[in-house]
């Protein structure tokens, strides 16, 4: 996942500059082969399954060169690709089936805004059907031209959109969340958003329902919900360290999930442990699991439908290997590529992970 380009630090920067300079764009197993054997390899990057099941996006790293690739997974042909260049790819999201979002990163200085070395992000949405890639943000006045938080593609009744948060020039003391039109990557006010917002979660209509807050100087964390048209604080807690995360939507649609450390309710030699509310989802796991026992297999995409996912796996004697699991295949899953080397950027968002709780806030009537 692309960690939030936002912090106060740099959000003090860019308002402080408002008073004397304009925007300024940012543009049989064998012993494992030796390192050296990988370097002059090239390899795979963030391989993503399309939400049908029927196209796969991933990049292929050479040297320092970096190419987005799109491929049929019924004809095995190639029906996309753009060189993406020397910049670190940080993430890919299908948009629907016709687009691909491309998340990259770069180390910049911009001294008229005080910036010096600072690591931002950018975002460009591919249409291989046009043959053409735009970047996110462009020509939108007023907005610096960075992610200030990870793009959310939202599926939506009309169409997919995507939305990021990005700083005005115009309005310092907030990180607004804005549409982005897929055609053209210029940037619509969708909400308003202050600067201690450091999450949410959107609704199936495009609208936040949930949103955390964080003070530093008290150290409180805060999780309002959405309450008709309003925002209501639901809970807080102080976090000095480790803060909560927002994990997503709860069962029924009318709560929000997030994981907390709560040590007033841990359990003493509890273990962690898998859950699925889906069984598909638990069948695909399940399957992935017993197909690649002992090399550590990781869910890192799957199909809306569940049925087709792409695992990774790793091991003494595996360097890094995606793989295609398909349920309505007859056959035993298939390498979707021979992976030498791998440089894993992205962690995965199935993979079972610790969670010292998992909170179910739910949504009351206001």
């Amino acid at each position: 996942m692309v960690r939030p380009v936002f912090h106060a630090a740099l959000a003090a920067f860019l308002a402080a500059a408002l008073t004397a300079f304009a925007p300024s764009p940012v543009a049989a197993q064998a012993p494992p082969a030796p390192l050296a054997a990988y370097g002059a390899l090239p390899s795979l990057e963030l391989v993503q399954v399309s939400p049908s099941g029927r196209r796969l996006a991933f990049v292929t790293v050479s040297g320092e060169q970096r190419v987005l690739v799109l491929l049929d997974l019924e004809t095995r042909a190639q029906i996309g690709g753009v060189d993406v260049g020397q910049a670190k790819v940080r993430d890919l999201a299908w948009i629907g089936e016709e687009r691909v979002l491309i998340t990259t990163s770069k180390t910049e200085t911009v001294p008229q805004l005080g910036l010096f070395n600072a690591e931002l992000f950018s975002g460009q949405i591919y249409d291989p059907g046009a043959n053409r890639i735009v970047a996110m943000l462009a020509n939108s006045r007023g907005l610096f031209p960075a992610l200030f938080s990870t793009p959310d593609v939202i599926d939506a009744a009309g169409g997919s959109q995507v939305l990021v948060r990005a700083f005005s020039f115009e309005n310092p003391e907030r990180t607004d969340l804005f549409s982005i039109d897929l055609a053209t990557g210029r940037a619509r006010l969708a909400e308003v958003m202050g600067v201690a917002v450091t999450a949410y979660i959107m609704g199936a209509d495009g609208e936040s329902i949930a949103r955390s807050e964080y003070e530093p100087r008290s150290q409180t964390w805060s999780l309002y919900l959405r309450q008709g048209g309003s925002f209501r604080k639901t809970w807080d807690t102080t976090a000095p360290i480790d803060q909560p995360n927002l994990m997503g939507l709860g069962l029924s649609g009318d709560s929000v999930i997030l994981a907390a450390e709560r040590p007033d309710l841990s359990q003493p030699g509890r273990e962690d442990a898998e859950f699925f509310a889906d069984p598909q989802a638990r069948q695909l796991w399940e399957t992935g699991a017993r197909a690649f026992a002992g090399r550590s297999p990781e869910l890192v995409s799957w199909s809306d439908d569940l049925r087709k996912a792409v695992v990774f796996t790793s091991g003494p004697h595996d360097s890094g290997s995606y793989h295609l699991l398909d349920l309505d295949a007859a056959r035993s899953p298939r390498p979707a590529a021979p992976m030498p080397r791998l440089r894993r950027i992205r962690s995965p968002r199935c993979a079972a992970s610790p969670m010292p709780l998992a909170m179910d806030c739910r949504f009351t009537a206001s």
